[in-house]
């Protein structure tokens, strides 16, 4: 497959290293929900496959959200002054650990 977009060599190595690790996942986790859930995928009905989707929509919101908070906790917030005393508040990206 050739691609039309010009992209840099970190470009080329970062997509392919992403599509690398996808690979890997979907195939667990295709494995370890054919050994849950039993028969073919394409077997089930619609809309037992909708509702597994909105399922696995829900942990994903979950897992984002949860991340997005701890990003927002390590925040540090800095109190600068103007020359007249003035407190000016500022947030920061803290360290990550």
């Amino acid at each position: 497959m050739r691609y039309t977009l010009s992209m840099t060599d970190e470009q080329v190595e970062h997509v392919w290293g992403a599509i690398a690790k996808f690979q890997t996942l979907a195939k667990a986790k295709y494995a370890a929900g054919a050994e849950q859930h039993g028969g073919n995928l394409w077997d089930h009905d619609e809309m037992w496959l909708i509702d597994q989707a909105l399922l696995e929509c829900a942990d994903q919101w979950m897992y984002l959200i949860t991340l997005r908070d701890k990003i927002i906790a390590r925040r540090t917030v800095t109190i600068t002054l103007e020359e007249d005393g003035t407190p000016i508040q500022k947030t920061s990206p803290g360290k990550s650990s």
